[in-house]
């Protein structure tokens, strides 16, 4: 509701959004608020940039790659915005992109898309066939190579498929969830700082699991994240996490080395990494969150990183290895 585009803005790969600011008074209480972000006709903005609250872009603005767009900001048209933590506006003459240039590309894209509907379609054939086999009373299982597409003319097929879909989805979830829990526990059992050398029978129990991490979070997990359900998968994983803590759509590899105070916000994409490679040797080591600390969207924490209390990383920085961040501080940029 807090966004407002105009006509031929294209957007660049994961973009972010920082429409909320939390905020804390003299009294220590926390304050959430939001504003708009206003995007004017033919703009563009670049691979991983970040828009915040409040921002203002005038007709044929262009935002460069890796750029946060500050709350304050309120730009002139045909601007270029570039830089992080400040910003750095001036003017370009780069034509904005024309209203036929995007039709001929979102052309293309719905041809592909029709293209993967069309194989999923007939994907779908030999799963309405066994339906259709179900319906009969299983008196056709012997004509189940014959995929005829007049089996999608009748509605009993689709009423048994819709009918299953869900208990089969609710299996498929139930039982990954399982085989990661098993093969963590079993297989990997919990992760200590350490350094084993690469492609050795360590580093192959390690990352056999990447796999199992990535399916149940992308496939399953996804609706859950920012909410307890998904604090609770990665405590069952061996993560420690405090109480109210906010994590949003990251993939934790490594949750047994990550600690959590109460009350952490981290933002959307970010990249909390507890392992490196480095001469030759996978590293692991620990990293620690203390209680009210905020990680803006997209930022990256190398390993070892500590953040004591109430520390605030503005979005797009990256903490380097080993890095201490004192009580009550601010920090943005890269490095």
């Amino acid at each position: 509701d807090l966004l407002e585009c105009g006509n031929d803005v294209f957007f660049a790969g994961f973009p972010g959004f920082c429409i909320g600011n939390a905020t804390r008074n003299e009294n220590g209480d926390w304050k959430l608020e939001f504003d708009k972000i206003t995007i004017a006709n033919s703009c563009f903005i670049g691979n991983h940039a970040v828009l915040c609250g409040g921002c203002n872009l005038a007709n044929g603005c262009v935002v460069a790659d890796l750029t946060v767009v500050n709350r304050t900001i309120s730009t002139e048209e045909m601007s270029l915005i570039i830089g992080h933590p400040k910003p750095i506006v001036g003017k370009h003459t780069i034509t904005p992109t024309t209203f036929g240039t995007l039709t001929i590309f979102q052309t293309c894209q719905i041809f592909i898309v029709f293209y993967f509907i069309v194989i999923i379609f007939y994907a779908l054939l030999p799963v309405y066939r066994i339906f259709e086999a179900i319906e009969d009373g299983l008196q056709n299982w012997d004509d189940l190579d014959q995929l005829n597409p007049e089996v999608f003319t009748g509605l009993y097929p689709l009423r048994t498929f819709l009918i299953f879909l869900v208990p089969i989805y609710l299996i498929f979830a139930i039982l990954i969830l399982l085989i990661t829990l098993v093969h963590k526990w079993i297989i990997i059992g919990r992760l200590k700082p350490t350094e084993k050398p690469i492609f050795g029978f360590y580093h192959f129990r390690h990352w056999s699991l990447r796999p199992f991490y990535v399916i149940s979070h992308y496939l399953i997990l996804g609706p859950m994240r920012a909410t307890p359900l998904m604090n609770n998968w990665y405590r069952l994983l061996g993560a420690k996490i405090g109480a109210r803590a906010v994590m949003t759509n990251i993939v934790l590899l490594e949750p047994d080395l990550l600690k959590l105070g109460s009350d952490v916000v981290i933002g959307e994409n970010c990249m909390i990494q507890c392992h490196s490679f480095a001469k030759r040797k996978l590293e692991l080591c620990p990293i620690k969150i203390a209680k009210n600390s905020t990680i803006g969207t997209l930022s990256v924490l190398d390993t070892g990183v500590i953040f004591e209390e109430s520390v605030s990383l503005a979005p797009l920085s990256m903490v380097l290895t080993g890095e201490i961040l004192p009580k009550f501080s601010s920090w943005a940029g890269s490095p």
